[in-house]
């Protein structure tokens, strides 16, 4: 939760960019990982997207960037930093991490009972997500 919300803040407080744009993502990128201290969880992350968030916080269809652990863009980048309105008008800003969590107790072995007909998960897929309108920049 502290790393999306540091990366969530991040965005936020850099808006567009302004005459930068394209360090913004990997701005954002660098605080979600900052946020994440063991490298175990940074080994974990499937994804973090950066998306437009709607009124209800949700991504707006086709309005994400999604990057892997390294920071690399994953496919084409659908809501690059230099098309964000920032102000009082503007934009709110997403950021979603997913991540593997790999149960070493048998932790994964009881949810496999309780919620699914074949026991055991050995991965269970998690997410979080932090929302924040953009600012502009000073």
């Amino acid at each position: 939760a502290y790393a999306v919300r540091e990366g969530a803040r991040v965005g936020a407080s850099l808006g567009n960019g302004g005459s930068s744009p394209g360090t913004v993502d990997a701005a954002i990128v660098a605080a979600v990982q900052r946020g994440l201290t063991n490298p175990i969880l940074i080994d974990n992350i499937t994804s973090i997207d950066i998306y437009q968030a709607d009124a209800a916080g949700r991504p707006m269809a086709g309005k994400i960037d999604s990057y892997d652990k390294d920071g690399n863009l994953i496919g084409s980048a659908g809501w690059p930093a230099a098309s964000r309105v920032v102000g009082l008008n503007g934009d709110s800003i997403g950021v979603r991490v997913r991540y593997d969590f790999h149960p070493i107790t048998p932790l994964g072995t009881l949810m496999g009972v309780v919620f699914s007909p074949t026991p055991g998960y050995s991965i269970i897929p998690m997410a979080d997500s932090s929302v924040m309108h953009l600012e502009p920049i000073p």
